[in-house]
């Protein structure tokens, strides 16, 4: 059951904010989400997961501001981490959360990848849970993934400058896209064939979208030739 809040906010929640006087008061936050469903809504968006948490409204959408940015995106993160823990599993693989944010007077995509990562950095850094203790702490072994409040995780992160990578583009503002680690295990896992197949299709479709631009860093998670968080910023 999702917390009660008025920063975490249903997918379906927004879309009705936007057909009510309220979209008047939602300032930044129209044009980005709606940037943002317009890409989910394309037929040819690679990730089928993402594709159908759209269509069927199962997102969890937070806005973070420019103001208090970092005390927002940590207070957000630990309301997702408590929706998880208190939600099976079979209950919450298609809601995805979704971070928007208001910040984008970057000039370059290298200026907007640097600010992601410290963010993350932050986000890590006020962390009030301790990394779990048998939590691989490199990043440069294949094991290791980010941790937040003792869950692992995995944060897709897009970028309005990626021209080349455009399945790594969702509108104009930083998005990240966050799914507990055990998602992926339970929907494609490396371990099953019918996971090996839905990652096969997903890499076409990457390739496909992106008019044949697959990056050489694109890899899976307990592939030992793959760092996690490669993958985090493609």
């Amino acid at each position: 059951m999702l917390p009660k809040s008025e920063m975490l906010l249903r997918q379906s929640v927004v879309r009705h904010l936007l057909e009510s006087d309220t979209a008047l008061e939602m300032g930044w936050r129209v044009q980005a989400y709606r940037q943002f469903e317009q890409v989910l809504s394309d037929k040819g968006f690679p990730c089928l997961f993402g594709r159908r948490a759209n269509k069927s409204g199962s997102c969890l959408l937070l806005f973070i501001p420019c103001e208090h940015e970092q005390q927002a995106l940590r207070d957000g993160m630990e309301e997702y981490v408590k929706f998880v823990n208190d939600t099976p599993l079979e209950d919450r693989l298609f809601n995805p959360l979704i971070v928007i944010f208001e910040k984008n007077d970057f000039n370059s995509l290298a200026e907007e990848q640097a600010y992601a990562w410290a963010t993350l950095q932050h986000l890590h850094d006020g962390d009030r849970s301790p990394w779990p203790a048998k939590a691989c702490t490199d990043p440069e072994v294949f094991e290791w993934t980010y941790h937040f409040a003792g869950l692992p995780m995995f944060i897709n992160m897009s970028f309005p400058r990626h021209s080349a990578m455009k399945s790594r583009s969702l509108g104009g503002h930083i998005v990240f896209v966050v799914n507990p680690r055990e998602n992926f295990d339970e929907v494609a896992s490396a371990e099953t064939e019918s996971g090996r197949k839905v990652r096969e299709k997903i890499r076409q479709r990457i390739a496909d979208y992106n008019n044949g631009v697959v990056p050489d860093t694109l890899g899976f998670f307990g592939d030992r030739s793959s760092l996690e968080w490669k993958q985090y910023q493609l």
